[in-house]
């Protein structure tokens, strides 16, 4: 009778043990895929929030060919003048002010950065925001003889400009397919990084983890034709 006890007692623990194992497995695998569609969702989001605030300046396209987010003031030619980069200008306040306006309709964000999708917890903030304007100059027979780019950058509510000369390899940060390699610009390209919590498992809403997602979408010559 005591060696059956013990037998009993041992399958007992041992059963305990792999019902236990059975749903932290299973806590894993939905843990894994919340993941992987909550950042399909904010990737999703990001992206097309940046699509949306890529407005070409028609009137500097018009005047020198340029395909910039930049420069709306007749005679003002940042191409041939870095010092003429002027970061009060209204076409950039423009395209951050689209950017915002997207992310938050994409996201079902209130006016405090929060969003009613039960993963995301706490606001949404934008840690930065850049547009690189990159400004072609051509030769006689059409081809590219050079470029330059100028990349401005929103943080702490300010604009600043970092001005790249004539053959200057210029990367967005960490924004790449995949595993998240620099992206060279090669187009004028905005770009955004986000900071939020998530919650892990929502129903529970217990377990939340700091999240950056960064992303950056460019746009060809070859879109305006």
């Amino acid at each position: 009778m005591l060696g059956r006890r013990k037998g009993s007692g041992a399958a007992l623990i041992l059963g305990l043990m792999a019902v236990l194992f059975l749903m932290m497995f299973g806590l894993y695998l939905y843990q894994l895929r919340m993941m992987s569609y909550i950042k399909d969702v904010t990737d999703d989001a990001l992206t097309l929030s940046l699509l949306g605030s890529a407005v070409i300046n028609v009137q500097e396209y018009g005047r020198t060919g340029q395909t910039v987010i930049h420069d709306t003031e007749m005679g003002k030619d940042v191409y041939h003048s870095p010092a003429n980069a002027d970061t009060e200008d209204s076409c950039l306040d423009m395209s951050y002010q689209i950017f915002q306006q997207c992310l938050a309709s994409n996201l079902k964000l209130n006016a405090e950065g929060e969003s009613d999708k039960e993963f995301l917890h706490g606001p949404v903030r934008v840690e930065a925001y850049k547009v690189f304007n990159v400004y072609r100059e051509y030769g006689q027979n059409g081809s590219v003889r050079q470029s330059q780019v100028y990349e401005f950058t929103y943080e702490s509510g300010q604009w600043s400009v970092q001005h790249h000369g004539p053959g200057e390899a210029v990367y967005a940060p960490g924004s790449g397919s995949g595993v998240g390699l620099p992206v060279l610009i090669e187009d004028t390209t905005v770009y955004a990084l986000l900071s939020f919590q998530i919650g892990i498992y929502p129903a529970a809403g217990v377990v939340t983890l700091p999240v950056s997602l960064q992303r950056c979408v460019s746009v060809p010559v070859e879109a305006m034709f």
